[in-house]
Parts: C-alpha cells; structure tokens; sequence
C-alpha cells in the first residue's frame, strides 16, 4: 500500500463519502461503489478490508433512524443464511485471483437486477404472498454471505430480493442497511482472525469513517419523500448498470492490448538482436 503518497489520504476519504452517500440514498451499494474505485489504486484486498471497517460506524446511526420500521424476523433469517456461506467465501478471497470473483459477481448481479426490473410489470401488491418465501430469504442471506467473505459485496443479493417485496422505502432501506452492518461485522471478524487488519490499513479505515457518517447522512436527507415504485426502480436499475462494470471491469494485473503489443515488439527485437 502506497502509505506515503497524499493523493490516496484525500483519494480515500472522497470515495468513501460518495460511496456512502449511494449507500444513504438507495440503502446499498457502499463496497461496490468504493471497491471499484479504490481497487485501482490499493491492493485489492487491503481495500476490501478498509471498506469492511469503515462502513461500520456510519450505519449505527441510520439503522436507529428506522429502527422502527425494521423486519427483525427477516432479517434474522437472512443473516442465519449469510452465517453458511461467510466461511467459504473468505476462503475463496484468500485463494482465488479477485477479477474473477468481480466479474462472476457482476454477471449474477445482471441476471437479479434485470429479473426484478422485468417482474416491476405485475403490480407489487400481487407478489406479496411469493416474494416473502423462507426459502428465497435463506437463499439470498448464503449468497450474500458468500459474496461478502469473498469480495466484500454482499449487498445486491440480498437488496435484490428486497426491492422485491411488498415493503415501503423506508422498511427496504432499513433493512438494507442493518444487515450491510450485521454482515461487514461478521466478516471484519473473519478478516481479523485471518491477519488482514493491520496498522495501516486499521489507519485508513479511521481515516475514512468520518465521511462514511457524513455520506451516509446526505444520502438519507436526498432520498427522504421518494416515491416507492421509483425507489425500486432505481434500485433495480443501479444494480444494473453496477453489474456492467464488474463484468468488464479489467484487472490492475492484466495487460492492455498496448502493453501486450509492446511486449511482444520487444521480445522480437530481443531475438532479432540474438541472431
């Protein structure tokens, strides 16, 4: 991590303030706003870790806001869904390459999003009885708990399915937000039993929770009167376009096609040069 560099000490705090501000507005999309943003710039996983601890504080305050309009039973369910697949997915992060993991994130993303946008045709209140299923509760909680041990981005499963039940903004956003803050404390847990929360990375994470507070703090004055089947197709639609972006998100290890055909002009220049 580029430690002495001050580009990334105001480089951080900006990401992080508008990734929060998404997150206050729309009740999720925190890590992937931030992730794919600070990823270019820091070790992938050192990354995931400073948004992991620094999402944290900025949710309390939102979560006590609609404390009241929160699905406990649900949400209960769904974390007992992320307890399952939390474990592999922090194997998977600590063994396999992570733009892998960004663009098979994002094609899943695509398919949820795009079902939900096409399922807005049936009016809402007709879903209710199917949308609100145990079974699809469990199921997203495991995918999103994969996907949170792995990259960091367990939201959209898990904002997916509940854009899709017969709750108002304020009850989607609530929940949203208290199972993002349930989750990133079980895997920060994970990560530090794993070794990853270091000094300076705990020193970027400190660094970053005051914008993450303020963020968090705009987003919910911007999105305080929205209307209900615009707030889902907004979600919907975000998630969307998000999911574009990992799957054609390029590796900061991968070489461009410049970088390719320079590397191969130099190595025929180096064996013309040998003969």
């Amino acid at each position: 991590m580029p430690e002495d560099d001050p580009l990334i000490l105001l480089l951080i705090p900006l990401v992080i303030l508008v990734a929060a501000t998404v997150q206050g507005t729309i009740g999720f999309g925190f890590a992937i706003v931030s992730l794919s943003i600070l990823s270019y710039f820091l070790d992938f996983r050192e990354a995931s870790v400073i948004v992991a601890l620094s999402v944290m504080a900025s949710l309390v305050s939102a979560i006590w806001a609609y404390w009241g309009e929160l699905k406990l039973t649900t949400l209960m369910i769904c974390l007992g869904g992320t307890l399952l697949g939390l474990p592999f997915g922090l194997y998977v992060f600590n063994v396999v390459d992570e733009i892998w993991l960004i663009r098979g994130t994002g094609v899943l993303i695509f398919l949820l999003s795009a079902e939900g946008l096409w399922s807005m045709r049936v009016p809402l209140e007709t879903q209710h009885d199917l949308r609100t299923s145990w079974h699809w509760t469990v199921i997203a909680g495991v995918v999103s708990g994969l996907l949170t041990g792995a990259v960091g981005m367990g939201g959209p499963p898990v904002a997916a399915y509940a854009a899709r039940q017969s709750w108002s903004p304020r009850e989607i956003k609530v929940f949203l937000l208290a199972f993002t803050f349930l989750s990133a404390s079980l895997r920060a847990g994970g990560l530090a039993a794993e070794g990853w929360i270091t000094f300076s990375v705990l020193a970027y994470a400190l660094l970053a929770i005051p914008f993450a507070l303020l963020g968090i703090f705009l987003g919910l004055r911007v999105s305080h009167n929205i209307d209900a089947r615009l707030f889902r197709g907004l979600t919907m639609g975000a998630l969307l376009l998000l999911s574009l972006g990992m799957i054609f998100r390029t590796s900061a290890h991968e070489p461009t096609i410049e970088q390719e055909t320079a590397t191969t002009v130099e190595h025929v220049d180096f064996l013309t040069d040998r003969h």
